[in-house]
């Protein structure tokens, strides 16, 4: 079970487009675009990937690190 998974990428749109092709395979699809605007302070926008009315796999747009 996956919960809470976050994941830096250094071009939203291109990881957002991939992991909206490869996760329905797992019966993932894309849930949610929430506002960083909307959390505490310097909270970053994210990109929500779930199933079963659970977002768990979120996308933030960063500098990656390994």
């Amino acid at each position: 079970m996956l919960d809470h998974v976050f994941l830096t990428v250094a071009d939203t749109g291109r990881a957002v487009a991939f992991y909206a092709r490869v996760l329905p395979v797992l019966g993932i699809d894309r849930r949610l675009d929430y506002d960083g605007s909307q959390g505490p302070p310097g909270h970053p926008d994210l990109k929500g990937f779930g199933a079963d009315g659970r977002v768990f796999f979120w996308l933030r747009q960063g500098q990656p690190a390994p």
